[in-house]
C-alpha cells in the first residue's frame, strides 16, 4: 500500500523484538505498529495523536495485551479513514483492469 504522495513504510522485525517481553506478544506488537502506520499511509504523517494507536511513541509496558494506551482511535480519525479508505476503491475500480491488478 503507498500513500498518495509515494510514500511507503517499513517495520524493523529487530526493533519490535527488542521489546518483546512477557505477556508483550510479538504478533500484537507488529500487529499494532502495522495498523499505526497503515493509518499514516492513508492520513499523512502529521496524523499522530496524543492517546491511541496513532501516539507518537509507545512504551513496552503500553503493548501489554491487556493495555489499552495503544488502541483506539479519534472519531475524526475513524472518520477520515473511513473517506480516504472509500476514495481508494473509487479509484481503483476506475482503473482499467491490467492496472488494478484484476484479471
Amino acid at each position: 500500500m503507498w500513500s498518495d504522495s509515494g510514500g511507503s513504510v517499513a517495520l524493523f522485525f529487530d526493533r519490535a523484538l527488542s521489546i518483546r517481553r512477557p505477556g508483550i506478544l510479538l504478533p500484537h506488537i507488529l500487529g499494532r505498529a502495522m495498523a499505526h502506520e497503515i493509518v499514516h499511509l492513508l492520513l499523512g504523517v502529521e496524523s499522530h495523536s496524543d492517546l491511541g494507536l496513532m501516539r507518537r511513541q509507545w512504551s513496552a509496558e503500553d503493548l501489554r495485551m491487556d493495555s489499552r494506551a495503544c488502541s483506539g482511535l479519534s472519531t475524526n480519525a475513524v472518520e477520515s479513514i473511513r473517506t480516504e479508505a472509500a476514495r481508494r476503491v473509487l479509484i481503483a475500480k476506475a482503473l482499467p483492469a491490467s492496472r488494478s491488478g484484476a484479471e
